[in-house]
């Protein structure tokens, strides 16, 4: 079994984009937020642009992925995606993670895997938490910008098995001049019994989180003198819960192997935006946007181990079953007071998916990977709106395909191709009227296909590198979406195509010593023949990544000190479809030192922003209007103009461990 990036996946992986992140490096990793532990990912930015308990905003592989619309997230197995979301299709809030817990993330990207559906388009990743823990652990972190976290943590055995269970809270105010005031609950309780070869764990999840948030701000505020971490509406914010129960059960030998997750999540979240602040000059443009909901399922697959011709093959038979009922509400809002109602729908959404994978080793040098995929979809919608309300049945058959070819002297070729899908929101499917004009409206597809195609290499020729090289292509039927902010479809219905290159590197020259380096850039237009003559640039999408990182631990003379340095580098991005307005590109560094002062004690300095860069985490190009402003010749009487968050100035954190 694969535990990090340092081991090789040569002979093992079933493309060149797969992989898994060690605790190791997880571990060594200097962050600003749990969830950016994700950014070990090749290729995966992850960004905030409203408020520090609002789900991240992804980028990777020419999408921006909003808060997750085709990136599918899971942590042991259980799926963090909620389909029909108030806020976004796909919203993947990971704020509640732990990182002391989680023993690694297994990525994948592509369309090629039999066993990922909806939501996968550009990958999809799980994080995957330890089921116990060698001492018990105490942890208090303080630094700049009004941040303190602590964390209690720990395992005792029970039984056959051992319990672990895990308490942490955060506050965090940010460089923001309305404090952020994030306050995160978080508690985690967990059972195992048994060993990689047969055993289950059973766990309970709860977190809590409430901030205040400030909205991206007009760069004509800022160059008329503004802080760049102003607000024109202090009271935008929200407050969320999520709190789950799963279980894990698992069995192999040298015949098959089995294994079965069940999870059952209640989860809520109260958002309040403004992103425009005054086109109503009157109340403004806040909305408050509610989801409510229940989800459960079970993820299920049995492979058997034999031969075909005395050549070695697995045959996988998957079922996965999830169920979501959601209650979604949209108001106008002014302070956080109603001004008006827009709409509230109450949802039903079952997913039945069937799936089948075999691998054949044809020889010593050669071995396939094929699949398919069957999605069933029930979407029921009851809106208050009563002429958008409905039902529908659907489905989608996608198959998989990945040809291996080698190793040869320790390096593997790839032809990997697939089609894929996402579904939209339930409530556009069914979309007849516009909820504020009464106009009629556009409705969605139930389901966008995709198609992928990808070609790479993978080698560990080289004494300690570990690289793959990958080229890749991905078409998509339709870019258009219904948006929760304004309770309708939005964007042109266009098909798109994205193709780029990735590159990634760790290597390990001593033990002691690691460098990692990642490159990833992609192209994205629109395929249709530009009706409207705005242009073929796909908004928003990301270009261009580089990442890199040098680590030491035990070096040999100074076995107690440890730390890593990390930089960033986002490039710039269309923002709009003529590419004439571009954002402005960012490079971050983050470092950490630290010493251990004894088996027990563990001291550490993290500087986030190490080099202080006034940068700009998240920007737009859209229209908005400032209280007071002269109307703009937008048809809502607004400025188009580049909407900035920026990121936060150099701070420092401070942590001390004990291990007991």
């Amino acid at each position: 079994m694969v535990s990090g990036r340092d081991e090789s996946l040569v002979g093992i992986a079933g493309s060149a984009t797969e992989g898994t992140v060690g605790a190791a490096e997880l571990q060594g990793r200097p962050i600003a937020r749990s969830s950016e532990i994700l950014e070990t990912v090749p290729g995966l930015i992850i960004t905030q642009h409203s408020g520090a308990g609002k789900a991240n905003q992804y980028y990777l592989r020419g999408f921006n992925l909003d808060h997750g619309t085709d990136l599918a997230g899971y942590v042991n197995g259980v799926p963090i995606n909620l389909p029909t979301h108030a806020h976004g299709q796909g919203y993947l809030d990971l704020n509640w993670l732990i990182p002391e817990l989680v023993k690694g993330v297994s990525y994948q990207k592509g369309v090629y895997y039999a066993d990922q559906g909806d939501f996968s388009n550009a990958g999809s990743l799980n994080v995957d938490s330890v089921s116990t823990l060698p001492e018990n652990l105490a942890v208090a972190q303080v630094g700049g910008l009004g941040y303190e976290r602590g964390l209690f943590a720990g395992s005792t055995p029970v039984a056959a098995g051992s319990l672990l269970y895990a308490f942490e809270a955060q506050h965090d105010d940010g460089a923001w001049q309305v404090a952020n005031n994030y306050r995160r609950l978080n508690g985690v309780v967990r059972y195992g019994l048994g060993d990689d070869q047969k055993g289950f764990s059973l766990s309970a999840q709860g977190y809590h989180g409430a901030w205040f948030a400030t909205d991206q701000i007009p760069q004509r505020a800022i160059d008329a003198g503004l802080s760049r971490f102003s607000t024109f509406d202090p009271s935008s914010g929200g407050k969320t819960g999520r709190y789950g129960l799963s279980g894990d059960w698992h069995r192999r030998d040298q015949d098959s192997a089995s294994k079965v997750v069940v999870y059952l999540t209640q989860y809520n979240l109260d958002l309040y935006s403004n992103f425009t602040y005054f086109l109503n000059q009157v109340t403004g443009d806040q909305i408050d946007q509610k989801d409510s909901r229940v989800y459960t399922g079970v993820r299920a697959e049995h492979t058997v181990y034999g031969k075909l011709f005395e050549r070695d093959m697995e045959n996988t038979f998957g079922l996965q079953v999830r169920q979501d009922w959601i209650g979604a509400t949209l108001n106008d809002t002014q302070n956080r007071n109603l001004v008006s109602h827009v709409r509230t729908d109450h949802v039903a959404e079952l997913n039945v998916s069937p799936w089948f994978q075999h691998k054949l080793q044809w020889s010593s040098w050669f071995r396939t990977v094929e699949g398919v995929r069957g999605d069933l979809y029930d979407f029921h919608v009851a809106s208050d709106i009563a002429p958008d309300s409905g039902q529908k049945f659907t489905g989608t058959l996608n198959p998989k395909l990945s040809l291996i070819l080698g190793p040869w002297d320790k390096t593997e070729f790839y032809l990997s191709g697939g089609t894929g899908f996402r579904t939209n929101d339930a409530r556009g499917i069914f979309a007849v009227a516009s909820p504020v004009q009464g106009e009629p409206s556009r409705q969605l597809p139930a389901i966008v296909h995709t198609r992928g195609a990808e070609v790479g290499v993978r080698s560990s020729r080289l004494p300690g590198l570990n690289t793959t090289l990958s080229f890749w292509v991905l078409g998509s039927e339709s870019d258009t979406f219904f948006s929760g902010d304004s309770g309708s479809v939005v964007d042109a219905d266009r098909a798109g195509r994205r193709y780029g290159v990735e590159w990634t590197n760790y290597f390990t020259p001593r033990p002691w010593l690691t460098f990692d380096a990642d490159f990833a850039y992609s192209t994205s237009r629109f395929v249709d023949d530009d009706p409207k003559g705005v242009g073929k640039y796909i908004p928003e999408a990301i270009t261009s990544v580089i990442s890199g990182a040098v680590a030491v631990h035990d070096v040999p003379g100074a076995e107690r000190v440890f730390g890593a340095l990390r930089m960033r580098q986002f490039g710039p991005r269309p923002l709009i479809e003529d590419n004439s307005q571009k954002s402005a590109p960012s490079t971050v560094f983050n470092i950490e030192a630290g010493y251990h002062l004894s088996k027990a004690w563990t001291a550490s300095l993290q500087v986030l922003n190490l080099f202080n860069s006034s940068y700009r985490e998240n920007e737009y190009y859209y229209s908005s209007r400032l209280k007071g402003e002269a109307a703009g010749p937008d048809e809502q009487g607004g400025t188009n103009d580049h909407m900035v968050h920026s990121g936060e100035p150099r701070s420092l954190r401070a942590t001390l461990v004990a291990k007991f």
